[in-house]
């Protein structure tokens, strides 16, 4: 993943990412659907520069892949938020949903087996393995990028969540 460089002003007072958390919802009376959720609060000082200045938030849900498995981890985005927002001193909350088919979230190749008639059996599911990674950035130059802790489930034919 490219990164944008670090702001060339080290003086500058940069806002930053605190509190992220990623969650994985089920979608009442739809079974099939999961909601993605990654929170997070961003902290600006009253004497941060980019207090009153727009920013880009890039939030990327993927894979992580742990090497618990015998194939690696899918690393396609299973979700992609873009926004533009106005920084605002003090601390503000963000929040990216996205709403995706449960067996989107198995990111790693689960083991599947063929019937007598051709028909595909599930063999074994395996735990999958997701994050988010949030990045703001302003004229191209990194503001600041988090990455939210590990979320383990298993969302496919045989998942539990």
């Amino acid at each position: 993943m490219h990164s944008p460089p670090r702001s060339p002003d080290p003086d500058r007072h940069m806002p930053s990412i605190h509190n992220i958390d990623l969650e994985i919802i089920p979608v009442e009376n739809h079974p099939g659907r999961r909601l993605l959720r990654v929170s997070y609060d961003l902290t600006a000082e009253p004497n941060d520069d980019f207090v009153g200045t727009e920013i880009s938030e890039t939030i990327r849900v993927h894979g992580r892949d742990l090497h618990d498995a015998p194939v690696d981890a899918n690393s396609k985005p299973l979700a992609i938020g873009k926004a533009v927002f106005t920084v605002a001193e003090g601390t503000s909350s963000r929040t990216f949903e996205e709403r995706v088919d449960r067996v989107s979230l198995d990111v790693e190749q689960d083991w599947w087996s063929t019937g007598m008639g051709g028909e595909v059996q599930p063999i074994a599911e395996w735990a999958d393995h997701i994050v988010a990674e949030i990045e703001l950035t302003h004229n191209e130059h990194l503001v600041d990028r988090a990455t939210t802790s590990v979320v383990t489930g298993s969302w496919g034919a045989l998942g539990a969540d």
